[in-house]
């Protein structure tokens, strides 16, 4: 059985030629998803093309069906991970071996979901609840690219790029906080705080959010504090690394350096995907995913921020409004801060609508100006909207894309939204019961012992209800709950 290594793990040692077929066989995806010419060459010539490109070393003839194909590719990704010898059946070594990278950024993926678990169980637990409300709302597909980080730091005020498709709808670039000496010590006490507040899941933050972190000259330095406080290099998304590419080559130099895992770069245009290539071998941006952002790859693009508004060709490359799954790019659950404006959000993914057309929620805001300020406010914010149980006055509602299926048995609810059908069991009191809560509209725990004279029923339909609250069923959007 061919034998793999772990590629993200800077003790690891594979042999020769392994990091060159993995490296290769990512930069031929990147290469053909992103460049319409280079495709248009593969098949009128498909070896020159190769040659052309430097690829023909690693990836053969007989091999392009295997990439080609995206149902294939992701079969044997499929097949890899359920444990099947792919080399006892003849797929190539270049594959199979890009297969296993991929799956090792997968579970780095899990691995970081999981350590982004804050120490504060009352944060803990409302978290928990937006992985569940989101798993249900984005369905299996997105919901588990959603790593729920419990922190974004922006460290500018707006983004100099201005893509189209924002997400986030980042503004136009106005300000930034640089690291002279005052800032260097609030930014280092603040740091204090989110780890003290977070615990070791504050090593799960990021640096930016809608901003480009290579706007602001310092980012090196502040990630440098970062890794010195909370004991790991953040990851990077930028959409500038071909803005000056010898910063690049000393930001991957640094990320190696602190042992990085997994940066990327957005890739806006064909040209800009052919000067991070020329400039950059491929082994050297292994660690690296260029994102293929341009018109030209046909990826399209969730409709959430600025994307949702465009008119014109544009439209057409951005997801349906059906499509919840791609209704939202956010994926913090936790807090947001701006070091320009001194303040700090508590956020979370949600579908984008008119009441959060950015994609995420805003549970709350608030201004600080020094550490001690900001330790306050994440204090208040975790005890006022952190509730770890179903809170007494709120009112007893399903989320609002979340619908009563069918009562036709009387001992199981079924409720339903575009992605999941869900059961609901109902023991010691009916479907319809139940039912009957959610459609009320205004029942609350406190209004219960009136509707249910019995108290083993009374009991047993308030333990369902707050199993269903810690499922994240119930309805907590900040907008209705104001």
């Amino acid at each position: 059985m061919t034998d793999f290594f772990r590629l993200l793990d800077s003790s690891a040692q594979p042999p020769e030629g392994y990091v060159t077929d993995v490296a290769q066989a990512k930069r031929f995806l990147e290469r053909y998803v992103g460049d319409s010419g280079f495709r248009r060459e593969l098949e009128s010539d498909p070896e020159s093309t190769l040659a052309g490109a430097g690829l023909l070393e690693t990836i053969s003839l007989s091999d392009l069906p295997v990439f080609l194909d995206a149902r294939t590719r992701e079969g044997t990704i499929a097949a890899f991970f359920q444990g099947q010898d792919l080399g006892a059946v003849g797929t190539p070594d270049c594959v199979t071996r890009f297969c296993a990278y991929t799956a090792e950024k997968l579970r780095l993926r899990e691995k970081i979901r999981k350590d982004a678990i804050p120490s504060d169980s009352q944060l803990a637990a409302w978290r928990e609840r937006q992985v569940n409300r989101c798993s249900m709302l984005f369905g299996a597909g997105r919901s588990s690219a959603l790593v729920h980080s419990p922190l974004a730091i922006e460290l500018t005020k707006g983004c100099t790029v201005g893509c189209w498709f924002c997400g986030l709808a980042a503004p136009a670039y106005s300000g930034v906080f640089l690291h002279d000496d005052s800032n260097a010590v609030l930014w280092r006490e603040c740091l204090e705080v989110l780890r003290a507040k977070l615990g070791l899941a504050s090593a799960q933050g990021v640096l930016y959010w809608a901003t480009e972190p290579f706007d602001n000259p310092d980012y090196e330095l502040f990630m440098e504090d970062f890794w010195s406080v909370m004991g790991r290099w953040p990851q990077t998304t930028t959409a500038a690394a071909t803005r000056d590419i010898e910063r690049t080559r000393r930001f991957l130099d640094d990320a190696r350096r602190h042992d990085s895992e997994v940066d990327r770069f957005s890739i806006l245009s064909v040209g800009q995907l052919r000067k991070v290539h020329d400039s950059f071998s491929a082994e050297s941006l292994l660690s690296v995913e260029c994102l293929t952002q341009n018109r030209e790859s046909g990826i399209p693009k969730a409709r959430a921020g600025r994307a949702a508004t465009v008119a014109g060709s544009r439209r057409n490359l951005v997801v349906d409004e059906e499509c919840v799954s791609a209704s939202s790019i956010a994926c913090v659950s936790g807090f947001l801060l701006n070091m320009v404006d001194k303040t700090v959000k508590m956020i979370s993914p949600c579908a984008s609508d008119e009441n959060w057309p950015l994609g995420y929620w805003v549970v709350d805001e608030q201004s600080f100006v020094g550490a001690s300020s900001l330790d306050s406010a994440l204090s208040r914010m975790i005890e006022e909207h952190s509730k770890p149980e179903l809170p007494s006055n709120g009112e007893l509602k399903l989320r609002s894309d979340v619908h009563v299926a069918s009562v036709e048995s009387s001992d199981v609810l079924v409720i339903s939204n575009s992605t999941t059908r869900m059961e609901i069991a109902c023991r010691g009191f009916t479907s319809r019961d139940l039912a009957d809560v959610f459609s009320s509209g205004s029942h609350t725990l406190r209004t219960l012992p009136a509707v249910f004279g019995d108290d083993s029923q009374l009991l047993a339909m308030v333990g369902t209800l707050r199993r269903m609250y810690r499922q994240g069923l119930l309805d907590e959007d900040p907008v209705r709950a104001a």
